[in-house]
């Protein structure tokens, strides 16, 4: 049981919503896919020019503005058929899509690859709460929970005797979404995370501590040979208890929401909790202590280049600041 729950909190938002809450996940993927292909059509434009699409809430906005750039509705209803042909592997019927717009194909394509690296484009849940399909504080919590599982399996990992084997990543992979941005070998990585200037701090506090903890297994798995094992227990033991107020302030808001049944799931994780946990402030202190040492005993060992290790000052302090805000 306690498994299904955590497989559920690290889905991929939309279906981390439906599988917690219900509505009608569909209806926000297709809005997506429009959105998808109107940001396919601007690309090449001024931006001056450029519509802002998280200020697009309203299906009859969307229809119009799709219009404007070719796609008709006809052709766009077509799109919540062929996500659901791609989710049960109906090939014949997904190949139906070759008969639409080559932007609107494209923007399926990308929908069903379910793997968010365009900020400029809204995710899911975001849609889904502009839709009023779930209210913004059960995504919120939900999206916390998320991040706190999230924060969860690196403290495992951590607490093996060895990190699962990693060879077939390149030093540019590990870097890759943990220290620099997917996109961009010079812009710091996951600059969305205080994109949203009006989500709670403990949502803000939940992706940087996850983010956090991902930047620390990238070191490990950099130089391992660094790493002492009562630091990596150390280490993970803050971690855990990081991911365990998360997922209590998860339930506490679900509890609020009067979301019964995913307070029940998130009830029943804390439940699974048997360690002796620290105080969440001290955790973090801890951890910012140890990472920033680290992060210097890495740049001494050539493991980092010094620009490497400067970039992640810059990053670990800032996440460690968004960590406290809780």
């Amino acid at each position: 049981m306690v498994e299904d729950i955590r497989r559920n909190l690290d889905k991929v938002t939309g279906e981390l919503l439906e599988s917690f809450l219900l509505f009608d996940r569909n209806r926000a993927l297709h809005f997506q896919t429009g959105l998808y292909a109107i940001y396919s059509f601007q690309k090449n434009i001024e931006n001056t020019k450029k519509t802002n699409l998280y200020a697009i809430h309203d299906e009859e906005k969307l229809h119009e503005l799709l219009a404007n750039i070719g796609i008709s509705p006809a052709d766009f209803e077509k799109v919540p058929a062929a996500i659901k042909a791609f989710e049960e592997g109906n090939i014949s019927a997904y190949a139906a899509i070759k008969e639409l717009p080559q932007m609107l194909q494209e923007a399926i394509n990308k929908v069903n690859e379910k793997q968010r690296v365009l900020y400029e484009i809204p995710a899911a849940g975001m849609i889904a709460v502009s839709l009023n399909l779930v209210p913004c504080e059960s995504k919120n919590a939900l999206i916390a929970g998320q991040a706190g599982e999230r924060t969860l399996q690196v403290a495992e990992r951590l607490s093996l005797p060895a990190l699962p084997n990693h060879k077939k990543e390149s030093r540019n992979d590990i870097l890759s979404d943990r220290l620099y941005d997917i996109s961009s070998n010079t812009r710091l990585a996951r600059p969305y995370i205080d994109m949203h200037q009006h989500e709670p701090k403990y949502l803000l506090a939940a992706k940087a501590t996850n983010h956090i903890a991902d930047i620390m297994e990238g070191f490990l798995m950099l130089s391992p040979e660094i790493f002492s094992e009562d630091y990596m227990k150390k280490a993970s033991d803050c971690l855990k208890s990081i991911a365990f107020y998360t997922f209590e302030r998860c339930a506490e808001i679900l509890k609020e929401n009067g979301d019964i049944y995913a307070n029940s799931q998130m009830e029943l994780l804390l439940k699974s909790f048997d360690f002796d946990r620290m105080e969440r402030s001290e955790a973090i202190s801890t951890l910012r202590s140890s990472l920033s040492s680290l992060n210097h005993d890495m740049e001494k060992s050539k493991s980092l280049s010094y620009k490497e290790s400067y970039d992640a000052d810059l990053l670990i302090e800032k996440r460690f600041d968004q960590a406290e805000r809780w």
